[in-house]
C-alpha cells in the first residue's frame, strides 16, 4: 500500500507523511483494546471521559496532479493496546521504520501534532 500511494507523488518532491492518533468511540467495553480516554475537545454536551479505542495512523500526503488538490491517504493504522509495554510512541516508531525501509530512496518529511514530542 505504501508503494502504491507514494507512486502518485512526483519523484522529485519530498514525500510528506502524517502521524497522528485518534480515539474511536465505542458503546461496549468488549471491543479489543477499549478503555476510558480523556475527551480533549471539552464540549459542554459531552462527557469529560469517553469509552473508546485509541488508534495510531500514518498517512502519506501529496499534491494530486489531476486537479491540484492536496490529499492524505492513510497507509497504516494500528490500535494502541489496553495494557502492556507497547505505547503509541513505540507503535509510531515501528510504522516509521517500516515506511523508511520501503521508501529508502525517497526524501521523507514527517508531520505530527505536538503530542509526539513528549518522548524522552
Amino acid at each position: 500500500m505504501t508503494l502504491l500511494v507514494s507512486s502518485k507523488a512526483p519523484e522529485d518532491q519530498i514525500l510528506s507523511t502524517i502521524l497522528d492518533d485518534l480515539t474511536l468511540e465505542r458503546c461496549s467495553e468488549n471491543a479489543p483494546a477499549c478503555r476510558t480516554h480523556h475527551q480533549h475537545s471539552r464540549k459542554k454536551n459531552q462527557s469529560q471521559y469517553i469509552l473508546g479505542q485509541c488508534w495510531v495512523y500514518l498517512a502519506i500526503a501529496f499534491h494530486r496532479a489531476s486537479d491540484k488538490v492536496y490529499t492524505a491517504i492513510p497507509v497504516m493504522a494500528f490500535p494502541s493496546p489496553k495494557s502492556g509495554n507497547t505505547s503509541k510512541l513505540k507503535i509510531a516508531c515501528a510504522m516509521l521504520k517500516s515506511v523508511r525501509q520501503t521508501l529508502s530512496d525517497r526524501a521523507i518529511r514527517l508531520l505530527t501534532d505536538c503530542w509526539f514530542m513528549n518522548y524522552s
